[in-house]
């Protein structure tokens, strides 16, 4: 009988078949289940064959992927794994699925170079690996308890051509996935050489090969607990025992690196900082903190730090039993060396106590030694709680400036010169005001130089891919470069967040909305207590008019602690959105400043005057809105003229024009207007921008509506809502474009509100 517990599928493959493998791992990532990805035959040693050897022993379903260019490698890592396979199914008992081959081009099941176990089931037949969602909740329902599985039936419509279907009288039924469980995932498929390791809470009975439960009562089962990942484990935050608290900074970076190398670690599930961080001082017992994050041990440490010396502490858990499994103080003198040296160490007897194979590379990663200096490591650590903990365009070019310094204290310092490269790549992007004395042209020749210094240091590292990857995406605007980047080191270390929400990023700009969809979804899993990550998922859902989905994913947001006025701004604009529903003016103190001006707007009240360009132009809509012409011209006299030395002198990314655009269109200055919205559209950036691109669409219809070519914004609006768009401010939705006064023009003209009526325009995009 087969040990479900860990409800995992192996999937086999070839190495050239690895870029499908990819695709079809984030379709499954999408709905839920959680994928490690292995490029196996990449790596090697006795250690990482004895781990594959268990997986395939352990796993619960085995995919072969079978394709043209497995029929050509007659030798390769992938055979050994389906003769392991193939040997396993002799030791289990009929009516047990295992084996499920996948074909992936026009490869003939007849001639397939397969052993023989894998001819005695049927064949499932996925033309250049499109996934549909169907595959991976059908890859649940395989693992599932029987008596859900019974109830699986072929959907209506399956197309047969798309099966392998079984012709041999030989054939064992007893192995073989009935067809009608494998009806749903005619469309989809798997090509990785991966763990998937399904939801919590799945019966570790599941099983495919089982009779229809029969009419007779049965008692109804008790509830079972969550399956704990044995090789799970949070680390909480260090408590900081320093008699000066000013180096609370230093206990939160060690805590934070410790995190980084066991994540580093592919066998290890680490619960990530963001979700650790509301039990810093906890006085909950260590069994409900592991139930809570779903972990089988906990790390509790501290960090005391007194001249030259400094101590780090630390106490491994087994939650089960609320038993100290080891404790471990270290007493150094203060360098560099020393503290990553006792990181490497802790990270090191986890990892051994959890009996997590290490390949070479990880065992390279957690050993490193970053920089020598620790004025360095001080200056990096300060520079990187500025922008997690502040984010502003401010805290970022101060962040900028502290790296500076650590790299001219360390040239060596690899890791801080990917993270300046990152910064610079990103104050770029986001040119504005904050950066007075540098131009866009200047950034990124800085950004370029500090990423070249750091593939001279450290190649190979997901920091250094992950600050290349942002270099293309905010510097280059090569998004194809950019996704590249991001995928190798997703490849690299699959337990990085960042890497998915990166990639999430980039797919949005090419338009690949449900890969983004899959790569959002892939991060909050991962992190699900960072906000940043909730949020652009939840505004991607809104843009492609999910809006159910975009409030779920919101309410599960606020279970999480996800409450401050942003998260407040994004919940009133999704209802605006799904219903055109508007918040009472007495709720616009709990919004953030964009979202309090576009509801003041609505309202038809002037919004608020502050720095931001976008309510000024708010007031200049509401003003004109009433006919208050004269008003509104000098209401942006002031703004458009500071904002066009900035823009004139390349201190605004693009998006300056667009706004010009619209305040010129405000003012009745057509043919400055047009010119400066041409200027926009017109930008290489915003041509091959699918998800920002938009805006040089939507920027023409203010234009054409405030300048007296109505039927130039219809034409202009017809195509903007057949596609989606960053839903900020007065974002183009049916309801704000029927209760936002930017939009006041076009009241009343018949093509206008043909265009609000007709229920395509609301409908899902994607």
């Amino acid at each position: 009988m087969i040990d479900r517990t860990s409800a995992a599928v192996f999937v086999s493959y070839a190495r050239e078949d690895s870029d499908a493998a990819r695709r079809i791992a984030e379709a499954l990532r999408s709905h839920g289940l959680e994928v490690w990805f292995d490029q196996d035959e990449l790596r090697g040693g006795d250690s990482w064959d004895q781990k594959l050897r268990r997986q395939i022993k352990e796993c619960a379903l085995f995919l072969p992927v079978v394709s043209a260019n497995t029929q050509e490698r007659r030798e390769g890592y992938f055979r050994l794994e389906w003769k392991l396979a193939a040997e396993r199914t002799h030791l289990m008992a009929e009516g047990v699925p295992f084996i499920a081959p996948v074909v992936i081009d026009e490869t003939k099941e007849a001639n397939a170079l397969v052993p023989a176990e894998f001819m005695r089931v049927q064949w499932t037949r996925l033309l250049g690996a499109k996934v549909t969602p169907d595959f991976a909740e059908q890859v649940k329902r395989l693992l599932a308890p029987p008596s859900e599985v019974a109830r699986v039936s072929r959907p209506v419509g399956a197309a047969k051509a798309d099966t392998v279907h079984e012709t041999r009288a030989t054939a064992k039924v007893g192995r073989r996935v009935p067809a009608a469980a494998w009806g749903l995932a005619l469309a989809g498929g798997l090509a990785v050489a991966v763990i998937v390791a399904l939801q919590k809470g799945k019966s570790p009975n599941a099983g495919a090969g089982t009779r229809p439960p029969t009419a007779e009562k049965s008692t109804p089962a008790a509830p079972v607990a969550p399956v704990v990942n044995e090789k799970s484990i949070a680390v909480l935050p260090f408590e900081d025992r320093s008699e000066n608290k000013s180096n609370g900074i230093f206990t939160d970076g060690v805590h934070t690196d410790l995190l980084t190398s066991l994540t580093n670690i592919g066998e290890l599930h680490v619960v990530p900082g963001t979700s650790v961080r509301e039990y810093r001082g906890t006085t909950k017992k260590v069994p409900q903190i592991a139930r809570e994050l779903g972990v089988a041990f906990v790390l509790d440490g501290s960090v005391q730090r007194s001249g030259s010396s400094v101590r780090i502490t630390g106490q491994l858990i087994r939650a089960a039993t609320d038993q100290q499994v080891w404790a471990k103080n270290f007493d150094k003198e203060l360098t560099a060396a020393n503290v990553f040296a006792i990181q490497t160490e802790i990270a090191q007897a986890i990892a051994g106590e959890l009996k997590a194979v290490l390949s070479p590379q990880e065992q390279k990663l957690i050993a490193r030694l970053p920089t020598a200096s620790l004025e360095a490591y001080d200056l990096f650590l300060k520079a990187r709680d500025l922008r997690e903990r502040l984010n502003t365009s401010e805290a970022i070019v101060e962040s900028s400036k502290l790296l500076e310094r650590a790299v001219a204290i360390d040239p060596q310092f690899g890791v801080a010169w990917a993270k300046l490269a990152w910064v610079k790549s990103f104050l770029y992007f986001r040119m504005d005001a904050a950066v007075p004395d540098l131009t866009r042209a200047d950034l990124l020749s800085q950004a370029r130089d500090a990423l070249k210094r750091a593939e001279q240091l450290i190649p190979g590292t997901s920091e250094l891919l992950l600050s290349r990857g942002w270099y293309y995406y905010f510097g280059e605007a090569d998004f194809g470069r950019a996704l590249m980047e991001f995928q190798r080191a997703k490849d690299l270390s699959p337990n990085f967040a960042e890497a998915s929400y990166a990639m999430a990023n980039v797919q949005r700009r090419l338009g690949r909305w449900s890969d983004a969809l899959a790569s959002f979804r892939a991060a909050v899993k991962i992190e699900p207590a960072n906000p940043e990550y909730w949020q652009e998922l939840s505004t991607l859902l809104l843009a492609g008019r999910r809006y159910d989905e975009a409030e779920a994913e919101l309410r599960r947001a606020e279970s999480l602690g996800r409450t401050g006025a942003s998260q407040r701004a994004v919940k009133a604009t999704t209802a605006l959105h799904a219903r055109g529903e508007i918040p009472p003016t007495s709720a616009f103190a709990e919004l953030d400043g964009l979202t309090r001006s576009l509801f003041a707007s609505i309202h038809g009240e002037l919004p608020a005057k502050g720095s931001a360009v976008e309510a000024a132009l708010d007031r200049a809509f509401v003003l004109a809105a009433r006919g208050e012409r004269d008003a509104a011209r000098a209401e942006l006299d002031d703004p458009i003229r500071t904002l066009r030395k900035q823009v004139e002198a390349g201190q605004t990314n693009v998006y300056g024009w667009s706004v010009l655009a619209m305040m010129e269109a405000a003012r009745g200055n057509r043919e400055e207007a047009l010119r400066c919205a041409r200027t926009f559209a017109e930008n290489p950036r915003m041509a091959r921008d699918a998800w920002y691109g938009a805006n040089s669409m939507a920027t023409l219809v203010y234009v054409h509506a405030w300048t007296g070519d109505l039927a130039g914004a219809c034409d202009e609006l017809i195509r903007l809502l057949q596609a989606p768009v960053y839903p900020t401010g007065a974002a183009i939705n049916v309801f704000a474009l029927r209760l936002h006064p930017a939009f006041a023009p076009l009241r009343g003209y018949p093509r206008f509100e043909a265009l609000l009526n007709d229920p395509k325009n609301n409908a899902p995009l994607f």
